[in-house]
């Protein structure tokens, strides 16, 4: 990748000199230890592991970039030869030099999108690149601005390896992968701040995902996109259903919008306030937008704001009040107001370190813009100043006027001090513009328990150099994620926060954390060790636990780390550990808020043994100390108060506890575990035959799953949905549901779960009569369990139930053959999924084929476990008493189940009359008639062909009712 980014240079490492150009000089570099092969000399270097290199022996100029990891290098060569075109650099060379991967592109002299001179037609360029990616199959992945490179049209920059006469080529396809294609491990990330997010669930590669890297970069970048406003909108959305099909789709619409709104030229002349003093925050705003300089502490921006005051502190100490008032009205940011009094009071003590590291991380285009300051001198005129600054965009000029004072024909710094800064400190200009980003969403109007939002304020803080900032913003990201409990989410940033603060991710703190205060600090390990839980990685989350102790050795700090060693061993299904943890916090503090978590752990803890009761009186406890606000233990009680009750059959009692943890989220604005809340109560009202009802919380749920991009609440919703259908007997559109959620939930990784939507999806099928079809879904269902986890027990046990139910009740297979002896041997784990009953019934009716009346009259003795199984446990008692010659037993218990419940489902009615008509001697046409109806009223054709058949066949000489 021709990384536009340089590291701070090695205290170790003699200094170098930068030429005019911004760029290393040309130096030997040594083969081995991780630098290129030795037959290239290196003339520049561009990152880490990329570099501007000649081979020895031909003279050819390469970029020569080190590859991240095998893979990654296979798929970076493959798709840059299948997308070979003037859109992507020519591949020329593949090495493997001391057990790393070398592939050396044409060099192509050009800068990338964060410095160039954007062209008005930059959306277009960029999007007919990306759409000749997706017509050629490819799929990016990790579009972002110091990724695409933009030529001069005129074709000036072309480098020795030649290359397109102008326009945008794309770099880096090391994340890149065919349309459809499952991601690997190392492919589920991309550039922060630009990647789509189910492209960081790990969904497979979609060219939907570039669109919204497409629509990220020109938010980013200081181009107008008012013509293409309602577009990029489109793209940005955060479900990829929302978003256009792929940029060929977009790229007719996009250019003729884009020809009719240009961005016209600013002058310095239009951006000239006279003689007057800039109030605070303009001055501000032209550090943001020109200097580079730390704000938070910044000796020129106090500097400036004394002189303006006449020289008298007090004054300028208001000034500061006043401007952080202004620009920075969030609290977290006032609380740092400490940093200008300092600045003002005392301006030799301002931290200079911090400056200096600034400085040592600027790259060689921030050196470039320094060295046009210092052409200008002390005094220049109005004109000159637009000569050495021909290329600053509009937003920058405005910030450059804000700093000058004008003089007549001459202009000057305002002060001194200013301009001798500038010559050393003006930062690159994409760090500029990330500055005056910086200032905009930190106002109220950005909402700070949007994770993604909040990420993306963290990555601005990370281009500008505002390391602090970024860590702050990342943690505040992953504490967001957590409360709304994107698990995934919530790692990463938490993990990138880590790293940033020179930590490995994978080793706790031992001790006390520079530049963090103990609270701080005992937060965020807190916060990291819920993130690792959340992504199973339990283990090492108790690691970060007990290293609160370490950063903070307090009553708080002993009760989160029980607390969080709880979670953990629940989350690992480990009981008794979580009740002695639980119990160990509850002893240092009964009451309060802490008291109500570990009160909440106890009650999982309870449920996981089926102790019921203890379960309920804890998750009661929790709830009473979690207090009337609004909380995350509040909701958490009130949910597990309804699935005990559930458990237990009360389910008007679950539906009033899920009803209000619906409400408490709802009102803290936790939307996903409002989500969660309401499938919850749609589960009940389908318990209380309430489905209308109960579809409507389920769409509900869709649409917030959809507008915050909460991937498997979306399926989960789904699901619900196809349940509710089913029940509803509409057959047809509960298997699409089915075969919706099967895939959303495979895509996000749930292989269980997705074993037991495919199991659904057969059994609906199977009531539409196309069994071989039923029975392809349920052999893919029982594959797709074989290459899964252990956890998809449950799906397997339906698939086979299902299967080994159309083999009893439709149609004799070998396959269900196969299910029944499998079942058979697995009746304790049918137990304790409920599926027993349904099992024995099931088995009953196989029986009954068999002609084992004895084993099936063993099944059917014991009456139906659930009301939802009476009509079956009367049609195998029917079908027992036809095989046994007991006609009239047979008919009594026919006409017993049709009267007893005439709102049981259609198609068990439609079945029940069919036995009916085969058993009566005289009327059994009006049983036909019957069954006729039910079956139409629900679309199944193959039970109205069978009653129709009965029919013709009872008008011919020969009754073969039978």
């Amino acid at each position: 990748m021709q990384d536009s980014r340089f590291l701070s240079p090695d205290p170790t490492v003699p200094e170098r000199s930068f030429s005019n150009s911004g760029r290393s000089p040309e130096h030997e570099f040594e083969g081995g230890a991780g630098g290129p092969p030795h037959d290239f000399r290196v003339r520049e270097t561009v990152s880490a592991r990329s570099f501007r290199a000649e081979t020895r022996e031909s003279g050819e100029i390469l970029f020569l970039k080190r590859a991240r990891s095998r893979s990654g290098a296979r798929r970076e060569a493959r798709f840059l030869r299948r997308a070979a075109s003037p859109f992507v650099p020519e591949l020329r060379r593949i090495r493997r030099d001391s057990g790393a991967i070398w592939l050396g592109t044409g060099w192509i002299d050009a800068p990338n999108a964060l410095r160039a001179d954007l062209p008005a037609s930059f959306p277009t360029d960029l999007l007919r690149a990306i759409a000749h990616l997706h017509r050629r199959g490819i799929v990016h992945g990790d579009l972002a601005p110091r990724n695409v490179l933009v030529r001069p049209e005129n074709g000036s920059g072309a480098g020795p390896a030649g290359g397109p006469a102008g326009g945008i080529v794309l770099l880096d396809l090391e994340f890149a992968a065919s349309i459809g294609e499952d991601l690997e491990f190392d492919q589920a990330g991309g550039t922060a701040g630009f990647v789509a997010p189910e492209r960081l669930a790990g969904w497979p590669a979609d060219p939907r995902s570039d669109l919204y890297s497409w629509a990220r970069i020109l938010e980013f970048l200081p181009v107008d996109t008012s013509p293409i406003a309602d577009l990029v909108r489109a793209c940005l959305s955060d479900s990829a259903a929302r978003r256009p099909a792929d940029a060929s789709s977009l790229l007719e619409e996009c250019a003729d919008a884009c020809g009719r709104g240009s961005v016209p030229a600013a002058t310095l002349d239009q951006f000239r306030w006279g003689s007057s003093t800039p109030s605070p925050s303009r001055l501000a705003r032209g550090f943001a937008e020109v200097l580079g300089a730390d704000l938070l502490a910044s000796q020129e921006l106090a500097d400036v704001l004394l002189e303006n005051s006449g020289g008298d502190r007090e004054v300028a100490s208001d000034l500061v009040q006043r401007w952080i008032r202004e620009v920075f009205p969030d609290p977290w940011c006032r609380q740092r107001s400490e940093t200008f009094r300092h600045a003002t009071s005392d301006l030799e003590r301002i931290s200079r370190a911090r400056a200096e590291g600034i400085l040592t991380s600027l790259d060689p285009d921030s050196r470039e813009v320094a060295s046009r300051i210092a052409q200008l001198g002390p005094e220049f005129s109005w004109k000159e100043v637009s000569a050495v600054f021909p290329d600053l965009d509009r937003e920058r000029k405005a910030g450059l006027a804000t700093l000058l004072r004008d003089d007549g024909d001459r202009a000057t710094f305002r002060t001194p001090r200013l301009h001798e800064a500038a010559r050393d400190r003006l930062d690159a200009v994409e760090r500029a513009g990330t500055h005056a980003r910086i200032l905009e969403h930190r106002r109220p109007t950005t909402s700070p328990a949007d994770p993604l939002a909040t990420f993306r304020l963290a990555e601005h803080a990370r281009l500008a150099g505002l390391e602090l900032e970024f860590r702050e913003f990342a943690f505040r990201a992953g504490r967001a994620a957590l409360d709304r409990g994107l698990r995934r989410e919530a790692h990463e940033y938490c993990r990138q926060a880590w790293e940033s603060c020179g930590f490995a991710a994978d080793s706790p703190p031992s001790g006390p954390l520079a530049g963090m205060t103990p609270d701080e600090a005992g937060e965020r390990v807190y916060a990291y060790g819920n993130a690792l839980v959340g992504v199973g990685r339990a283990d090492d989350a108790d690691r970060w636990f007990d290293a609160l102790l370490a950063v903070r050795d307090d009553e708080g700090a002993r009760i989160r780390r029980h607390a969080g060693r709880a979670h953990g061993a629940h989350r690992r299904g480990e009981a008794d550990v979580t009740l002695r943890e639980a119990d160990a916090g509850l002893a240092i503090a009964p009451t309060g808020p802490r008291a109500a978590l570990l009160h909440l752990r106890r009650a999982q803890a309870f449920e996981v043994k089926r102790d019921l009761a203890s379960a309920e009186t804890a998750a009661t406890r929790a709830l009473e100390l979690a207090g009337e606000r609004p909380s995350v233990e509040r909701t958490a009680a009130s949910l597990l108060l309804g699935a005990v009750a559930a458990r237990a059959g009360r389910w008007r009692d679950a539906d009033a506890h899920w009803t209000q943890a619906f409400e408490s989220a709802r009102d803290a604005r936790h939307h996903f575990t409002e989500g969660i809340a309401q499938l919850n109560v749609a589960a009940a009202r389908i318990e209380l035959g309430a489905l209308d009802e109960a579809l409507e919380f389920i769409d509900a749920t869709a649409r917030v799953a959809r507008e915050h991009g909460f991937f498997d609440l979306e399926w989960m919703a789904v699901a619900n949905a196809a349940e509710v259908l089913f029940r509803r007997e509409a057959f047809g559109e509960s298997a699409r549901r089915w075969e919706l959620a099967r895939d959303l939930a495979l895509r996000a990784g749930h292989v269980a779960e997705a074993v037991r939507f495919g199991a659904n999806l057969g059994r609906t099928i199977g009531r539409t009569g196309r069994l071989p079809l039923a029975e392809t879904h349920l052999r893919e269902a029982l594959e797709l369990a074989e290459r899964g986890p252990e956890a998809c027990l449950a799906g397997v046990l339906e698939a086979h139930l299902w299967r080994f139910e159309i083999t009893a009740w439709f149609r004799p297979t070998e396959a269900g053959r196969e299910s029944a002896a499998y079942l058979a041997r697995h009746e304790t784990e049918l137990e304790r999924f409920g599926l027993r009953s349904d099992f024995r019934l099931i088995a009953a009716a196989d029986a009954i084929n068999d002609g084992d009346a004895a084993r099936a009259a063993e099944r059917i003795e014991a009456g139906p476990a659930r009301d939802d199984l009476a009509a079956w446990h009367a049609l195998a008692a029917a079908r027992l008493a036809r095989a046994s010659g007991r006609m009239a037993d047979g008919l009594a218990g026919l006409d017993a189940a049709l009267s007893r419940d005439r709102t049981s489902p259609r198609f068990e009615r439609a079945l029940l009359f069919l036995e009916r008509a085969s058993l009566r001697e005289a009327t059994f046409r009006s049983d036909l008639d019957h069954a006729i109806e039910s079956a139409r009223e629900i679309g199944a054709r193959w039970i109205e062909a069978i009653a129709l058949d009965r029919r013709a066949r009872s008008d011919s000489p020969e009754d073969s009712r039978g």
